[in-house]
């Protein structure tokens, strides 16, 4: 039996590089014709957009899976309870049997890949606009 584990950070890599390499191309048009400082800069743009918005919603993930939007949802299924003018509602009753039922479900580990590969990104962002500055 295969073991799965690496694939989540291979596919998160691909798409974060793929993403950066679309910021990339368009801000040098793809004409590398030789290196220069300039190119760090474009570089530490390309890696630094898709790395913090990996980061940002693997952060968004670890405060869902830490009941961070319950009340939303709760509010919200309430809200379309009232819009609908249903008699009898078929969900909980109380904010707290809510989270009750919420609390039982397993919650998502698929943070743990986006924030490496988008910590990573930022990391090698970091690199490049050092390397822009030389510092």
């Amino acid at each position: 039996m295969k073991s799965n584990k690496g694939k989540p950070f291979i596919i998160t890599t691909i798409i974060g590089l793929g993403i950066a390499a679309i910021f990339f191309g368009a801000s040098t048009q793809f004409i590398l014709s030789e290196w220069n400082i300039e190119y760090y800069g474009y570089l530490a743009d390309a890696l630094f957009i898709p790395g913090y918005l990996m980061v940002l919603f693997g952060l968004l993930i670890v405060i869902d899976n830490n009941s961070g939007f319950d009340f939303i949802r709760f509010g919200l299924r309430r809200f379309w309870q009232v819009l609908k003018r249903q008699k009898e509602y078929e969900g909980p009753k109380t904010f707290f049997e809510y989270r009750l039922m919420e609390s039982e479900k397993e919650s998502s580990r698929l943070y743990i890949p986006i924030l490496v590969v988008g910590g990573c990104m930022v990391i090698l962002a970091s690199i490049a606009l050092l390397l822009y500055y030389q510092l």
